[in-house]
């Protein structure tokens, strides 16, 4: 799903996990940034093209482009214009403020009150990190458990009980009396998210029927990325909810559950857009064709046959579902009756089900035949050249924008290094410059022990952010492979990004694990 930018804004004013310090309010300088982040009470020198902050272990360069506003503890507010229109700015008493001008009393009441209220937020969050500091919060229509600041939470709920009611509305659900609240548990990272929920690596997400819970944790680096998961797994949740014993189809549940994850928010008009395009799956789509193509494949195409017949699917699998179920939803002639071949999966009593553990399912060959009835088409090979079909006119690589970067994401969840490295690299040669995509490819290199690339690419991850901690620590470890005469300066990197980010376990566990290796080897 995608947030529009106004609320993506202030979502990330409000989450300062690890970057912000419990601020001196009277002698603090601070850095506003505009992707809403603040730095303060550290010392923070102005100088040509940027800023540099005083870290223990380093200082970091902060170039203009990031930066919102800058508060100077030692110069009672004062701001050094750069053009002729801001001194004429600040002769009139103004002062800059979130892209404006206002007084210099009112931006020191302001900026005030940020930071107690960052002070207060940071608190908060330090507090709620354990599971049994937990905030539970019961609506009309869920339980919620989260670890999350207050106003993050707000936004992930209010986009959640109004994905309830659109699908809801559009599939007609009613889930029975006896079917209870689901409890949506949310966990501020994925660490935790792993520690608590027992998910194992490369599962971002998951809804369990028996119990009734959702889990899935907020990433930092990419919120959309959080929402498309909440809407996927919320997804499995609803179509639950339509018969709750019904084991929904691997390529149709989950098909389904990537179509509504890409749905458009509107946040000043509290409406939702459904039907968007999955680019980083389309991108899995395009290449495993273009390869199958080249390679001279008979079956360079998925069929329609092979799909519904194959009991789990993966990253490949999960292309093809998508794009089959938007290809009926976004077709006139077979919308009406895909839906109610959905619906009748979970409520048709003459459907043929079998028993599927503790649930029943209707098999492929039932599947096929309820499909057929519902859409009004005699073969499957007919609705199969439409599919293909229409992925060639609809959804062509040179008509959409392109996700190569979600694309190498998604394939190094499923273990595809090789491929996910090919399409970081795809995505950065075509100009992606996000300190998470660089540090994402960094990652990948480093763990094939390609180390130099990796130090080039993690050096460029720094140069997009600066205080992404993970960056720091693993430009430490490429320092330390190139040898003993570096472990000093590498170690150095990994104390900065404990500094960044000392909540983060991974960093502190890597560090106890490097200096586990000095000690072996003495």
């Amino acid at each position: 799903m995608r947030v529009k930018p106004a609320i993506r804004l202030l979502l990330s004013a409000c989450v300062l996990l690890g970057l912000v310090m419990l601020p001196a309010l009277a002698s603090a300088d601070m850095l506003s940034l505009k992707d809403g982040r603040f730095i303060s009470d550290r010392e923070i020198d102005r100088i040509e093209g940027g800023y540099t902050v005083h870290y223990v272990n380093g200082k970091l360069f902060v170039p203009d482009k990031m930066v919102a506003d800058f508060f100077e503890s030692g110069d009672d507010g004062a701001f050094v214009p750069k053009s002729d229109e801001e001194k004429a700015k600040v002769e009139k008493g103004l002062l800059p403020w979130r892209g404006g001008w206002i007084k210099k009393s009112r931006r020191d009441k302001l900026m005030k009150r940020e930071l107690v209220a960052q002070s207060e937020r940071l608190k908060q969050q330090k507090e709620r990190r354990k599971w049994r500091n937990r905030e539970i919060v019961k609506t009309k229509l869920f339980n919620f458990e989260h670890t999350l600041p207050d106003d993050l939470f707000a936004e992930f709920r209010s986009l959640f009980e109004t994905y309830y009611k659109v699908f809801a509305k559009e599939w007609k659900i009613r889930p029975s009396k006896d079917f209870g609240k689901v409890t949506i548990n949310i966990y501020h990272d994925e660490e935790y998210y792993q520690q608590v929920s027992g998910a194992p690596s490369g599962v971002v997400g998951y809804y369990v029927p028996a119990q009734r819970d959702l889990h899935f944790f907020y990433d930092r680096d990419r919120h959309d990325f959080t929402v498309d998961v909440m809407f996927h797994e919320g997804n499995h949740m609803l179509t639950h909810m339509i018969n709750e014993r019904m084991w929904y189809p691997s390529w149709l549940g989950e098909g389904m559950a990537e179509y509504y994850g890409a749905s458009d928010w509107d946040a000043r008009t509290k409406t939702m857009t459904i039907g968007g395009i999955q680019s980083a799956r389309l991108c899995v789509l395009w290449n495993q064709v273009e390869e199958r193509e080249k390679k001279g494949k008979d079956r360079a195409w998925y069929g329609l046959e092979e799909l519904i017949k194959n009991q789990r699917i993966g990253a490949i699998g999960y292309s093809w579902a998508w794009s089959f179920c938007h290809f009926l939803l976004s077709s006139e002639k077979y919308q009406k009756g895909f839906k109610k071949f959905f619906k009748a999966i979970g409520t048709d009593r003459k459907a043929r089900k079998v028993a599927y553990g503790p649930f029943i399912t209707v098999p492929p060959d039932e599947q096929i035949r309820l499909l057929l009835k519902h859409l009004k088409v005699k073969e499957l090979h007919t609705l199969e050249k439409e599919w293909h079909q229409y992925i060639r006119k609809e959804l062509a690589l040179d008509l959409v924008e392109l996700d190569w970067a979600g694309a190498g994401w998604i394939m190094s969840l499923y273990g595809e290094r090789k491929k996910a490295a090919e399409f970081f690299e795809k995505a950065v040669s075509e100009g992606e410059q996000s300190g998470y995509v660089y540090y994402s490819y960094a990652k990948l290199l480093f763990d094939q022990n390609e180390r130099d690339r990796a130090s080039t690419f993690v050096q460029k991850a720094i140069e997009a952010d600066p205080f992404h901690a993970r960056a720091w620590l693993l430009k430490g470890l490429c320092h330390i492979r190139q040898g003993k005469d570096k472990r000093k300066e590498g170690m150095r990197m990994i104390d900065l990004a404990m500094e960044l980010d000392p909540d983060d376990s991974h960093i502190w566990l890597a560090k106890a694990f490097e200096e586990d290796e000095v000690k072996d080897g003495e």
